[in-house]
């Protein structure tokens, strides 16, 4: 019944053209709405600029690397009471012993070794290897050296490398929930390394593992070393916004970077 009433409203050819006219005005603004947009979008994007960027990994590390406090010989460590994470130490200061097995025959009571600081500094990582076995060579912690300014370690492949040059800007984004709370810091390149690195460099640098293995992924690589810049905030940085962290970097967080080597118009994404 509704249906018919609203069928005889509309049955004249004068009513059917009053109801097109009617609707046309709406479907014309959404179109003219759509176009702006689009057209606001286009002309965005052909006249911004945007940063071009490079990304790659690295570590923040004194310069030089950590120094690892290493057994002398094989055998049963244990610790000194200066073996700590944060533990100030001089260089050659006792951090352990290890203890040389004896034949079970001997009478020679067992023997044990000093193991020492390599450098004056800060512990900034102790392995949990007291009373175990270890073979000679094996670290038990790792020292920050006194005075060297901490800076980033980054790899990247030789032929991406080529581009880079000291003085180019560089965005620091620490890992370990840093970054993804207080934005990046503001660096600069310092040094792009002449000729591929060596992995056993990045091992002995790095004493991380995964570093190691990651630039080993890479083919030939050269190592990107970038300063940051440096304020009197308490985490001692430059950062995009804000000052930081309320504390310093430790040395060690691995980070993201991105060095910024030109600039490009959006639309070029897209073309």
């Amino acid at each position: 019944m509704f249906r018919e009433r609203a069928l005889q409203r509309v049955s004249s050819p004068e009513q059917l053209d009053q109801v097109v006219r009617a609707a046309l005005p709406l479907q014309w603004v959404a179109l003219v709405t759509l176009l702006t947009v689009v057209a606001a979008a286009v002309i965005w994007a052909a006249v911004t600029t945007v940063p071009t960027t490079l990304p790659a990994q690295g570590l923040y590390l004194p310069t030089g690397g950590l120094y690892p406090v290493e057994t002398p010989l094989a055998g049963t460590v244990s610790g000194l009471p200066p073996l700590h994470v944060g533990a100030r130490v001089t260089d050659g200061e006792p951090l352990a012993t290890v203890t040389a097995p004896t034949p079970v025959d001997s009478a020679t009571p067992p023997q044990s070794f000093e193991v020492t600081s390599p450098q004056a500094g800060t512990v900034v990582d102790v392995n949990e290897v007291f009373g175990t076995y270890l073979g000679v060579g094996q670290t038990i912690a790792l020292v920050e050296p006194a005075g060297r300014p901490l800076v980033v370690y980054s790899y990247l492949p030789t032929e991406k490398a080529s581009g880079l040059a000291p003085g180019v800007t560089a965005e620091v984004t620490f890992g370990a929930g840093i970054g993804a709370t207080f934005g990046y810091a503001k660096g600069q390149v310092l040094s792009v390394s002449r000729y591929p690195v060596d992995l056993a460099h990045v091992t002995a640098l790095t004493e991380n593992t995964s570093v190691v293995n990651e630039v080993a992924t890479l083919g030939p690589a050269k190592e990107v070393i970038v300063g940051l810049e440096t304020s009197a905030a308490p985490s001692g940085l430059v950062w995009a916004s804000g000052h930081g962290p309320p504390g310093k970097v430790p040395p060690g967080t691995p980070v993201s970077v991105k060095f910024v080597v030109g600039a490009h118009h959006p639309i070029s994404d897209v073309l």
